[in-house]
């Protein structure tokens, strides 16, 4: 039996302003400049408000309902890292605790607006 690549659920929520949160300057990745990964991440999320009923609105501090994260190898999820050219990212379905919550590898290489390296963000 093949591993499934996704899983489909339906979780209701019970408010439709979710509230992202970048962690502190220590977690952004090198690889792009801090505002850039803000506005990258900012213009994900509205790809998804423009098709949902969802608004998304920076927090200012803890408490969000996703919190985006840059780490390398264990960093407190219980799903390791495997450095460079193995998985790019996780999330976790929304919910309490980590719940919501989307972690990317910063053992890879980054980018914006470039076709060099292996992951590149559309324009």
């Amino acid at each position: 039996m093949q591993n499934a690549k996704y899983v489909l659920c339906v979780i209701s929520l019970n408010h439709n302003i979710l509230l992202f949160f970048l962690f502190s300057i220590n977690n952004y990745t090198p690889d792009i400049p801090r505002n850039d990964v803000r506005r990258i991440l900012k213009s994900a999320l509205q790809v998804w408000a423009d098709h949902t009923p969802l608004t998304f609105r920076e927090a200012t501090g803890r408490g969000a309902d996703i919190d985006i994260l840059f780490a390398k190898g264990e960093h407190g999820d219980g799903y390791d890292f495997d450095g460079r050219g193995g998985t790019l990212a996780h999330a976790y379905f929304p919910g309490g605790g980590i719940g919501g919550d989307a972690h990317f590898d910063d053992d890879e290489f980054y980018t914006q607006n470039s076709y060099r390296g292996r992951y590149c963000q559309s324009p």
